[in-house]
């Protein structure tokens, strides 16, 4: 009953709170802890799917990873972080102390995750010592109790003095409700509401939950290429760690911005690098979640070395892509570092390389920025926009089949097999990517050269530039085509029919 009470009460709160005097529309909620106790398998199962990686090794998680979830009916901002260690003074776990100390600035509730198996150590007690500073809501979870843990290791668990406390096994989904129960407890306690005042608010509204349709931006490429740098210079924020250390970044960092008056998720990935060379278990969950934000994105901002670009690995990555139906942004880095001799080089023979490699996503955007300066950010953000829109773009049916029947009219299909082919109706039957599935009375007559043909006559005339176009070819009914009839039964037939029937039923 009191589990109920709570959960009522949450429910005028999170109304309350998204009215025109409260901004905010979830509660941040940070995930930390020292390495290995837990706290990425802990993300996953309150986001319910596999965002983060996991692995049973310390320091798998480097960056911030931010999901929202419905957990147990409250609208969460979960934030999973890299472990905490204080021990080690090199550049990359620097920038992991960073990243944990911004994390829990950023977050309104922490979750402070400690190892009941292996008990209390020198890393938990600083790191609470830590958390003290902030003056923030901290519950202490206990992870892996699947087993009632020892007497010693409760004692230093006590020692640690926080007075909100739960018992978990996040593998195990064990005590998640009662998880659940204390977040709404310390929610309640952390804005200091008077339930008796809250009851008797309008409960009416039902504003909070908003569905937009997004635009989701995946920065991928090959490791070290200068990924993390440009999404950070999106942000104006150190969010990703940047490092000249090749494979810095792991798992798949998802950032929420507004640009123009849209709203943009923006992926940071994990370097891909070719199969045979991945011999690390890490890494290969790592190019797993890139190549999955690809696959669900909007359009792909393939990042490259401006030295070393177009590579035999930049072309597999731009054609997963493109075979995927997502719009693609060609971005070369590290321009700085080039000469000017080297620049006109790779600009003079650009467009031609990019037409003879991408024969079927004609007009790719190209740009060539540098990480240290903040050139080009806002036009390739711009330029993701209009992809955007045109890879949501419906064609009117009159208008496409006007224009295919003027150009198959001037530059007709070859004949096949001696029949002449007609392209006889045409119709769009999907967006996001663009699906047209064209009728006709022969379907091998519209060859790839012709259906290449079509394609470009179709970008030049509606302006679809940068973004795939897929077909269906299918072959139209004839209409002089005599109707075969289902030949009727007479009444002598019938009775025959029927008489057998009676027979046969007799012999069984």
């Amino acid at each position: 009953m009191q589990y109920k009470r709570y959960f009522f009460y949450l429910q005028i709160i999170f109304k309350h709170l998204c009215s025109k005097k409260h901004e905010f529309m979830y509660v941040k909620i940070a995930i930390v802890g020292r390495p290995n106790v837990g706290k990425s398998t802990l993300f996953n199962k309150m986001v319910k799917k596999n965002s983060s990686i996991v692995f049973d090794t310390p320091g798998v998680t480097r960056d911030r990873i931010e999901a929202v979830t419905d957990f147990f009916d409250m609208k969460l901002k979960l934030i999973d972080t890299a472990g905490f260690d204080n021990t080690k003074s090199d550049e990359i776990s620097q920038e992991m102390i960073k990243q944990n100390i911004k994390a829990i600035e950023d977050a309104e509730i922490i979750l402070f995750l400690v190892d009941a198996k292996d008990g209390i150590n020198q890393l938990d007690t600083s790191f609470a010592e830590v958390l003290r500073k902030f003056n923030k809501e901290v519950i202490l979870v206990c992870n892996k109790t699947e087993k009632k843990p020892q007497d010693d290791i409760m004692g230093e668990i006590y020692q640690l003095g926080f007075k909100n406390m739960v018992f978990v096994s996040a593998e195990h989904k064990i005590g998640l409700e009662k998880l659940a129960d204390q977040l709404k407890k310390s929610y309640l306690n952390k804005y200091n509401i008077d339930l008796g005042e809250m009851a008797k608010l309008d409960t009416e509204s039902d504003a909070y939950i908003e569905k937009t349709d997004r635009l989701s931006i995946a920065i991928v490429g090959r490791p070290n290429a200068g990924k993390s740098t440009i999404f950070n210079k999106i942000l104006n924020d150190e969010r990703s760690i940047v490092s000249e250390v090749a494979g810095t970044t792991r798992d798949s960092i998802h950032q929420e911005i507004e640009y123009g008056g849209k709203k943009i998720d923006l992926v940071d990935t994990a370097g891909i690098r070719k199969r045979l060379k991945v011999d690390d278990r890490i890494e290969e969950f790592s190019v797993e979640s890139a190549f999955y934000s690809i696959k669900f994105s909007t359009v792909a901002i393939l990042c490259m070395d401006a030295k070393n670009a177009f590579e035999s690995q930049d072309l597999r990555i731009a054609k997963f892509a493109i075979d995927e139906g997502r719009g693609l942004v060609i971005v070369m880095n590290k321009w700085d570092l080039l000469t000017e001799k080297e620049r006109e080089k790779i600009i003079d023979g650009m467009e031609k390389f990019l037409q003879n490699v991408f024969p079927k996503t004609r007009g790719l955007p190209f740009f060539t920025i540098s990480g240290k300066f903040d050139e080009n950010i806002n036009e390739i953000l711009d330029e993701c926009v209009v992809l955007n829109d045109i890879w949501s773009k419906r064609i009117n049916t009159a208008k496409l089949n006007a224009f295919l029947r003027e150009v198959s009219q001037n530059s007709p299909a070859p004949r096949c097999k001696g029949h002449e082919v007609k392209v006889k109706y045409a119709t769009q039957i999907s967006t996001r990517p663009m699906t047209l599935c064209i009728f006709t009375n022969m379907i091998e007559g519209i060859t790839d050269s012709y259906q290449n043909f079509l394609e470009n006559e179709i970008r030049n005339k509606f302006g679809i530039f940068g973004v795939p176009i897929r077909f269906k070819i299918k072959k139209s009914d004839n209409p002089f085509k005599p109707v075969a009839r289902p030949k009727l039964r007479t009444p002598q037939v019938t009775k025959r029919f029927a008489n057998v029937v009676k027979k046969n039923k007799k012999k069984t």
